[in-house]
């Protein structure tokens, strides 16, 4: 029952119209975080969620966060499964839809500065779509990547566990 009721919501939350941009008219899609205690199940109710997509209509990528896992490794999971449209754009195979499911946010490693910067490339994925190209020759150019949306799962912050940052949270 308490699956159920989750799958619901999230659905819910996934299909709000939301502005991304007032001035541009551009329309945005609402993420979903799942935050709970161990064995609560929060992974499973995501991935029967994300069963439920039509495949020919929308993918689905799982990407599991540790305390090793760093922007670099994030990134090239991310641009693996996209392709080129056009110049710096990019977007899910076929014409498709992506959801991106983030899962255990909470792991990856805090500096010395308190900042999760595996976590920073999270959030400009989310709030500028897309990133930067790492490689040497293209360094400096932003690349978009359009047509994702974002599930994610964590453990409550607290008790040894980290928190997210804020601007990730937003």
């Amino acid at each position: 029952m308490d699956s159920t009721r989750a799958e619901f919501i999230i659905d819910k939350i996934a299909k709000l119209p939301h502005p991304r941009s007032e001035k541009r008219k551009e329309p945005g899609i609402m993420s979903t975080l799942l935050t709970g205690a161990a064995g609560t199940a929060k992974t499973s109710i995501i991935l029967m969620y994300t069963s439920k997509f039509d495949k020919e209509l929308m993918l689905m990528k799982r990407i599991n966060f540790s305390s090793a896992t760093t922007p670099y490794n994030f990134q090239e999971s991310i641009e693996s499964e996209v392709e080129r449209k056009q110049g710096r754009t990019f977007v899910p195979p076929g014409g498709k839809k992506m959801t991106v499911f983030l899962d255990d946010m909470s792991m990856p490693f805090v500096n010395a500065w308190g900042d999760q910067i595996t976590l920073e490339i999270v959030r400009q994925l989310i709030d500028h779509k897309g990133f930067y190209f790492l490689s040497k020759d293209d360094r400096g150019y932003f690349r978009n990547i359009e047509g994702l949306q974002y599930l994610g799962a964590m453990n409550h912050p607290g008790g040894g566990r980290n928190d997210i940052p804020h601007r990730l949270k937003r």
